[in-house]
Formats: C-alpha cells, sequence, structure tokens
C-alpha cells in the first residue's frame, strides 16, 4: 500500500493575533469590524461568572448589548441588568449606562479591535482547508482530509501552527489506499460536493422565485458552479463511480445558470424550457 493523503485535525488554546500576522502567513483574516469586538470583549468579562450578554437593536450605524447577572433565590433564578452599552459602527465608540464603571470592558474591547481570538484563528484554519481542497471527513467538520495532490496546503498548514507553537499544535494522520480508507475518503468527498451542489441550487432557485436575482448575483453562482466542477475533477480518484454523477449535475446547473445570464442579457428564451430545467435540478 502507498500513502494516499493525510488526515489531519487541530487544537487552538487562547491566543491573541493581529490580522497581519494572518496575512503574512497566507491566511485570510476573519471578519472583525467593532460589532465583533465588542462580542468578544463581552465574552471574556463575563467568562466564569454568572454574568450573560445578548445583543439587540442590531442596525446599519449601531447596535446595543445588555449585560445581566443571574442570582438563584431559592427554587428561582432572576436576571438582573447590569449595564446597557451601545456601539458605533462606524467609530467605534462605545457609549455605557452613566455611573457604570466600565474600564474592564472597555480595555477588552479595544484590544479586541486590532487582535484575533482563538476562535477567529480557527475560522481562518477551516476557511483555508476548505477554500484549498480540503475534504471534511463529517459533516461537522474538525477532521479533514488532505490528498497528497494538494501536499501544498498541508505544508502551508505547518507552517502556519509553527508560528503559534505556544497556543496551536496540527496533528497529521497518513491515510494509505486500502479498501477501507479509499470507501471512507469517496463517501466524504463525495457528500461534501453533493452538498455545495445542493446549497448552490437553493441559492439560485429562492432568489428566482423571489424575483430578487441579480446579474451580479448569478455570475457569483457561476463561479460557484466552476469551483466545485474543479473541486469534481481534482477529486476524480476519489470520487470513484460517483465522478460521473457529480459532474453531471454540476453542468446541469451551469446550463440553467447560463440560460438564466441569457435572460439578464436581453435574449429571448423558452419559458417553458427554462421551467422544466429549474424543475429538474
Amino acid at each position: 500500500m502507498s500513502k494516499k493523503g493525510t488526515l489531519i485535525y487541530w487544537t487552538v488554546s487562547d491566543i491573541l493575533a493581529t490580522p497581519d500576522q494572518i496575512k503574512a502567513l497566507g491566511f485570510k483574516p476573519p471578519r472583525n469590524d467593532f460589532k465583533s469586538a465588542m462580542i468578544k470583549a463581552l465574552r471574556v468579562y463575563t467568562k466564569g461568572n454568572d454574568k450573560h450578554h445578548r445583543t439587540f437593536n442590531d442596525v446599519a450605524d449601531s447596535v446595543s448589548f445588555g449585560v445581566f447577572v443571574q442570582t438563584v433565590n431559592g427554587g428561582s433564578i432572576d436576571m438582573n441588568r447590569e449595564v446597557q452599552l451601545h456601539v458605533d459602527k462606524k467609530t467605534g465608540t462605545a457609549r455605557f449606562d452613566e455611573g457604570f464603571d466600565s474600564h474592564l470592558i472597555r480595555g477588552e474591547f479595544e484590544t479586541a479591535k486590532t487582535t484575533l481570538n482563538a476562535d477567529q484563528l480557527r475560522s481562518s484554519i477551516t476557511s483555508y482547508v476548505r477554500e484549498n481542497h480540503g475534504i471534511s471527513m463529517r459533516p461537522s467538520g474538525g477532521i479533514y482530509y488532505i490528498d497528497n495532490k494538494v501536499e501544498a496546503t498541508l505544508v502551508k498548514l505547518r507552517e502556519f501552527f509553527a508560528a503559534f507553537p505556544a497556543a496551536t499544535k496540527l496533528f497529521e494522520v497518513p491515510i494509505y489506499d486500502d479498501s477501507g480508507s479509499l470507501e471512507a475518503i469517496e463517501e466524504a468527498t463525495s457528500s461534501s460536493l453533493f452538498n455545495d451542489i445542493e446549497n448552490l441550487i437553493k441559492d439560485f432557485t429562492e432568489s428566482y422565485n423571489k424575483g430578487t436575482l441579480t446579474k451580479k448575483q448569478l455570475e457569483n453562482r457561476r463561479e460557484d458552479a466552476a469551483k466545485i466542477l474543479k473541486e469534481v475533477k481534482l477529486h476524480e480518484q476519489n470520487l470513484r463511480s460517483k465522478a460521473e454523477s457529480l459532474s453531471a449535475k454540476v453542468d446541469q446547473v451551469q446550463k440553467v445558470l447560463e440560460k438564466q445570464m441569457a435572460v439578464i442579457s436581453g435574449s429571448l428564451v423558452d419559458t417553458e424550457e427554462f421551467t422544466t430545467m429549474l424543475r429538474d435540478l
């Protein structure tokens, strides 16, 4: 038997990294706007005690939060508000209830504005793996298969984890081309790609039925379909007997997208034919 690829999983403990550090390693930093920063700050503030935070009045320019203290009185539980605060999404200005000593939350908020925590690093890692041909071995994620064909993905991951040795750990398990491994990889790969196709179809049909589909959205869906087809071709050996049906499904979706693009571009399209194609997806 020969080595076919590698199963990977990882741990990330408490850590603060900057977006620039993540970018320098070739990874895309996750969203870290002022709302996200305050949520991180409040998680730290309420961790390990009886306090809880809630988000409300989340509108375009601002968002509000409440921090509540949980108290147990005999057989009942009370939730009492400790503070209400508001964040300006454009400036990052935070306003608290008058009289509340806000220095602990403010300090965490200022740190959170310019740093990424463990959850955000996990998000960056997962996004990188998925975008660079990693296959989730479970619907919930957590364990991914990296084929030998995309060894560069694994090399890049090793570099990332080496940059944070005290707080992260990458685990690697070699996979060989025995029948059991091949079957597991085929099932995981086909399930992942069929799920991507179904999500694409759902997104397109919902927008189409609502009449809200724009040319830009349609172009994005075409790009999504092309990416899925690229993955099918890359993993053709892993997919084995399922490669043909996956390619046929993507081809079917692409034809529908092209028909709709023709409509948006002003061409005449047989409505009955298009409806049939859409129904058969």
